[in-house]
């Protein structure tokens, strides 16, 4: 809730105010009436009580919902009644600031002169009370997968003529083919299923960080990209296939990659019933007040200068892609129609 909504009149100045000290820590009372030692009855927009052992402190707090700043004179009138009430502090809260004799004699009485505002977009925090990405999950299929300038040793004895077959299936590691690889030294290598999900998996990393974009003009969808991929195997491996032995520098795989995109939109402000920055304009300190609209009491910190970083923070308008381990139906892309990327990338270049 925007302060212009919190507050529209006197009272309801008065009345934020107080809600900003319910911290649970104290008491906090709007509109009361003391006596002084002079014998005069004093009226208190908040009364702090801070107890705290043997000690009880009482802070007077002046709510001024002026359009004109606060005066020297209503300095002047604050210091009396602090004396007359033999208040532990004094303080005032303002909207419009104070004029420079004003704040002079506060500092020289320990009064503090609180502004109450809205917190601008670096306050919220990077990038902005308002966070709004795109959300892009990419899963993969393989529609086709070839072994290029593989060389076939068929065991003596075998027909040569005979078709060999590797039955690759892949998806989730329990339920993918497992086929098995020889290195040179006689070892096991990784099998061809690990090749294959290590080597598309660094294709698709390496094709989104050179292209980046966004589908369906930033609406939620799914679509489908067709990317060939090639992957060298280096140092080459055997495979066992029937009566032969079949050894592969390289992978080519028809790589199908399936982008879920979302918008996500997120206001933080949404979460707190007022969100504000109280500043001390004598003590030129810089606090956060605020209550989120499921708590019943206040937050009070004090804004620390924030430190530089080398940390990369979300810009809004970004897009945040996960890569899963998901491998989907290839029939899933059955029958769809096949567009020229490169083409749809030169015409939103120009």
């Amino acid at each position: 809730m925007k302060l212009t909504d919190l507050v529209q009149d006197w009272g309801g100045f008065e009345r934020l105010v107080a809600d900003l000290h319910n911290t649970g820590n104290v008491l906090v009372q709007h509109n009361v009436t003391l006596i002084g030692r002079s014998g005069a009855p004093r009226q208190i927009d908040v009364l702090i009580t801070h107890t705290e052992g043997l000690y009880t402190q009482q802070i007077i707090v002046e709510c001024k919902y002026w359009k004109s700043k606060i005066k020297r004179t209503h300095i002047d009138a604050m210091i009396t009644q602090m004396q007359d009430l033999n208040a532990s502090k004094a303080v005032f809260f303002t909207l419009k600031g104070y004029q420079s004799g004003a704040e002079t004699v506060a500092s020289q009485f320990g009064i503090d002169i609180f502004i109450v505002r809205e917190p601008d977009e670096s306050e919220w925090g990077r990038p902005g009370p308002v966070v709004d990405f795109f959300l892009q999950v990419l899963s993969r299929t393989a529609s086709r997968c070839t072994f290029p300038d593989a060389t076939v040793y068929f065991l003596e004895g075998t027909d040569p003529s005979s078709s060999l077959n590797l039955n690759i299936e892949m998806g989730p590691r329990t339920a993918r083919s497992s086929t098995i690889t020889i290195k040179d030294d006689g070892t096991q290598g990784d099998t061809i299923e690990d090749l294959i999900d290590k080597g598309t998996q660094q294709a698709m990393e390496e094709f989104f960080a050179q292209n980046s974009f966004t589908l369906n003009n930033g609406e939620d969808c799914t679509r489908y990209l067709a990317l060939p991929v090639v992957i060298n195997v280096q140092p080459t491996v055997k495979v066992e296939c029937g009566s032969a032995i079949i050894e592969i520098p390289q992978i080519q795989v028809e790589l199908g990659i399936r982008i879920d995109q979302s918008r996500l939109i997120v206001d933080r402000r949404h979460n707190f019933f007022y969100a504000l920055v109280v500043q001390d304009t004598v003590r030129n300190a810089k606090y956060y007040a605020s209550r989120r609209r499921d708590a019943s009491t206040s937050v009070i910190a004090e804004v620390s200068p924030e430190e530089a970083t080398n940390e990369q923070v979300l810009i809004n308008g970004s897009i945040f892609r996960v890569y899963t381990e998901h491998w989907f139906d290839p029939n899933e892309i059955i029958g769809l129609t096949t567009v020229d990327f490169e083409k749809v990338k030169q015409s939103r270049s120009e």
